[in-house]
């Protein structure tokens, strides 16, 4: 993977309907390239999937993020992946060690939180865990039209349809499904990413003062190591995701963390390509709609 490939993942993870042609225009290539590059991608399984993101369809809905260090026992945690599997709430893990996890999930309400958190105060091979609530995107209140639940539903098979093909499956003009969906993007009540399969640097950076989280945010996302990064409602915390497939990047993933000044490093090591379980969002599509 060249950097062409991590910027193609960065703009994709925050648009994967992003045209061939435009993806092209900012990378300097050639359309053809873009695709063949983002096929090559697909059958090499670094991109496992183009999905929509119903979140943000649930004002309520809160992103979680936990960093679960296990005992040091000498015998596999495969109990615990699989409550980790099985728990409602829980949407993707990543092991950071042999001992260490970082896992994702969804929740609603407090009474969600319980139950997420339980697989972890429950199970006797746990250590200890710490739980933050990450910033997600803005949610406003929007009333979903009929229109739009229909494109919706179309788009969750298959985010990448073009309006021309939307329109075609539900009966409508193109011109009336590129509105309904701008709309939609506009209030940005869901979001179209992707699911990747790719070994990161997992950092978790404390600041001295909050108001430095955002300046230090934006500045990281520039950088072509960067995959995603997460702000935590919690504490003054950020957490990143760097690619990482050689020595040398480490190298670089140092050389940007030593330039913060007001923060320090609480936690940091290479996390696996992160498992995802897809089990929330038809029921969030449904309260939605209800």
């Amino acid at each position: 993977m060249d950097n062409i490939d991590r910027v193609i993942l960065k703009k994709l993870e925050d648009n994967c309907r992003i045209s061939y042609t435009l993806l092209a225009s900012e990378l300097n290539v050639t359309p053809k390239t873009a695709k063949n590059r983002i096929s090559k991608m697909i059958d090499d399984g670094t991109i496992t999937e183009f999905y929509c993101d119903l979140s943000c369809l649930h004002p309520s809905i809160s992103q979680i993020l936990s960093i679960v260090t296990m005992k040091y026992i000498d015998e596999p945690f495969t109990e615990f992946e699989n409550n980790l599997k099985n728990n409602p709430f829980v949407e993707r893990i990543g092991k950071l060690s042999e001992y260490q996890y970082v896992v994702g999930g969804l929740c609603r309400t407090i009474d969600d939180m319980t139950v997420y958190n339980s697989v972890f105060a429950k199970n006797s091979y746990v250590d200890n865990f710490e739980t933050h609530i990450l910033k997600t995107h803005n949610s406003h209140s929007l009333n979903i039209t009929h229109l739009q639940k229909e494109v919706i539903k179309v788009l969750c098979n298959n985010p990448r349809k073009s309006y021309s093909d939307i329109a075609r499956m539900i009966g409508k003009s193109p011109k009336g499904v590129r509105l309904a969906l701008n709309r939609l993007l506009d209030f940005e009540t869901l979001r179209f990413t992707i699911k990747a399969s790719i070994p990161t640097y997992f950092v978790k950076l404390n600041y001295y003062e909050k108001k430095n989280i955002k300046s230090l945010s934006h500045q990281r996302i520039n950088s072509d190591l960067v995959w995603k990064y997460h702000l935590s409602l919690s504490d003054s915390s950020l957490f990143v995701f760097f690619f990482f497939e050689n020595p040398s990047d480490l190298s670089n993933i140092r050389n940007i963390i030593s330039g913060i000044s007001y923060g320090s490093v609480d936690f940091s090591a290479v996390c696996e390509p992160l498992k995802y379980f897809d089990k929330l969002q038809t029921r969030i599509l449904m309260d939605a709609f209800e």
